[in-house]
């Protein structure tokens, strides 16, 4: 049997820092492939793609930095990050995302995607604000192109390979999966030296771990049993985004509205009721 739900990284990690499953159950989105998104001047994909490059330069040397500090089996803490409460989450690790996280770890959910968007602006978007709250969201409230490092991992349970996102994934695109099973034959999420793959023969979908290695674990399931695994996912994303709005009327009451705008934008869905504030 397989499972799969919504889920982020941790900021140590190749992609962005959170993932999603739902096949076994956890969810991250993970990125088109080249063959099947070409990239216009201008176009959303191309400056969704230099933001992630962006982002990639920031996570090389916060990888540098907090893996020399780290040791086997620490638990990753961002350094002197006060403005909300947030969960411990495992260094290199996912975390999925439902409607079953306490308030910390939507804590964390919600810092890690303000994360990946924290970028300096440039000339077309606002400056950022001078207090230290508005500036870390600024990102996440200003972008076009919001992006959240993370995807799709499926897991076998009855074999226990589990299917990860590669660092091409972002939570963002993970209605690429449907994408591919109602019509494409390939479906890339990374690069060497690790490149998890998606391949649909007929009504069989293969789940390669690693291309670039001879004799990876696969995962095979049907188009059917995918489809029921994507549609798992959403309600999982849908149930996580109604818990961080009402998380972030409670502790973000001045931002909570354009919070969670931001965050259905970025998992493709639309924007849950408002709570009251508390």
């Amino acid at each position: 049997m397989c499972t799969g739900r919504p889920a982020l990284t941790d900021p140590v990690d190749c992609a962005l820092d959170i993932a999603a499953t739902r096949a076994g159950n956890e969810l991250a989105a993970p990125g088109a492939s080249p063959a099947q998104t070409r990239e216009e001047p201008g176009s959303p994909v191309e400056s969704r793609g230099r933001n992630r490059e962006a982002i990639r330069a920031g996570d090389a040397e916060h990888f540098a930095r907090d893996r020399d500090a780290a040791r086997p089996g620490d638990i990753y803490e961002p350094d002197g990050f006060d403005l909300w409460p947030v969960a411990e989450v495992e260094s290199f690790g996912f975390l999925p995302l439902s409607g079953e996280l306490s308030p910390a770890e939507v804590g964390s959910a919600v810092r890690r995607i303000a994360g990946c968007n924290d970028i300096d602006p440039d000339g077309d978007r606002p400056p950022r604000p001078v207090d230290a709250l508005g500036s870390f969201l600024h990102g996440l409230l200003t972008f076009d192109n919001l992006v959240a490092a993370g995807g799709l991992r499926v897991t076998d349970d009855s074999t226990g390979v589990t299917f990860l996102p590669g660092c091409c994934d972002g939570l963002e695109d993970w209605r690429d999966w449907h994408q591919f099973i109602d019509g494409g034959s390939l479906l890339g999420f990374g690069h060497d030296p690790v490149s998890p793959v998606a391949e649909r023969f007929g009504d069989t979908v293969r789940l390669t771990v690693n291309a670039e290695q001879s004799g990876s674990p696969v995962i095979e399931l049907s188009v059917a049993a995918l489809r029921k695994l994507l549609a798992g996912a959403e309600r999982d994303l849908a149930d996580f985004l109604a818990l961080a709005a009402d998380w972030a009327s409670r502790h973000l009451p001045g931002h909570c509205a354009p919070v969670t705008a931001a965050l259905a934008r970025v998992v493709d869905l639309s924007a849950p009721a408002i709570p009251p504030e508390a």
